[in-house]
């Protein structure tokens, strides 16, 4: 089975792509990072932790998901891996806001991350 994963965290400086085979073992065949624009990276910095609207958070996450799309092609690419021979494609996202700590929210005790990148528009994208 050939899997890409796929993650950018909360320095958002790029997309780091590995593309794994497993097999009773596995092999990392390779990995690949795509440095965000600085217009990208202001973008999602903008929404993180701050006050903003709901449609600027939607529209990111589409729009990442085209990047994270084009990083895991950028990276086949770049292998020689061919984008047809992956079996899946996992994706961490992009991680905007983690508060790890636990806060009353509505009677409860919450702990809360949140990743975009939209799942649906790496796999169009991409056919896998």
């Amino acid at each position: 089975m050939r899997v890409a994963g796929v993650i950018s965290g909360t320095s958002v400086d790029a997309i780091d792509v590995a593309i794994v085979e497993f097999e009773q073992d596995f092999r990392v065949l390779g990995s690949h990072s795509v440095p965000y624009p600085a217009a990208v990276r202001d973008a999602i910095l903008s929404v993180s932790n701050a006050n903003t609207h709901t449609s600027s958070i939607a529209r990111l996450n589409f729009f990442l998901g085209e990047l994270f799309a084009d990083a895991v092609t950028e990276t086949c690419g770049k292998l020689g891996i061919p984008l047809a021979s992956l079996n899946l494609i996992g994706s961490h996202g992009q991680t905007i806001f983690h508060d790890g700590e636990s806060v009353q929210y509505l009677g409860r005790e919450i702990a809360s991350t949140m990743q975009i990148a939209e799942p649906a528009v790496i796999a169009k994208r991409t056919g896998v």
